[in-house]
């Protein structure tokens, strides 16, 4: 399974952000990761294709790779860290490919107390992802 800068950025935020709710999600063509209520969920979805040679597939099986898996304390408060910082909260709602260009969609969303944030990304190799 590929993972990509958003996937990545959601499991640093994870190991690296609780006294305030928070929670966060983020959902690719390929895999949802869910934090909530001290526990993360992780579910990934395959593709399968009648011809090989075709983009369009022709259905899916999603599998829970990990369910309600409680956060360590120590990752708990490195979670109300990093959100408590405006860094996410400040980044552009839609980052990467502009738009008219392909692209596979990724979403992160994040709450923290009463404070939301979607970002949109446009997952495409020719545009460099945002650091």
């Amino acid at each position: 399974m590929k993972i990509s800068w958003l996937s990545i950025l959601v499991l640093s935020l994870f190991m690296n952000s609780c006294a305030d709710e928070f929670e966060v999600t983020y959902e690719s063509y390929n895999q949802k990761v869910t934090i909530k209520n001290n526990n993360f969920t992780i579910v990934a979805t395959e593709y399968t294709y009648d011809n090989p040679v075709s983009a369009t597939p022709s259905g899916s099986s999603s599998r829970v790779v990990a369910e309600n898996v409680p956060l360590t304390a120590e990752n708990q408060k490195k979670l109300e860290e990093a959100f408590k910082t405006d860094e996410f909260f400040l980044l552009s709602d839609t980052l990467g490919a502009p738009e008219g260009e392909r692209y596979y969609p990724e979403t992160i969303s994040v709450k923290v107390g009463n404070r939301e944030k979607t970002v949109f990304y446009r997952s495409n190799p020719a545009y460099p992802a945002p650091e």
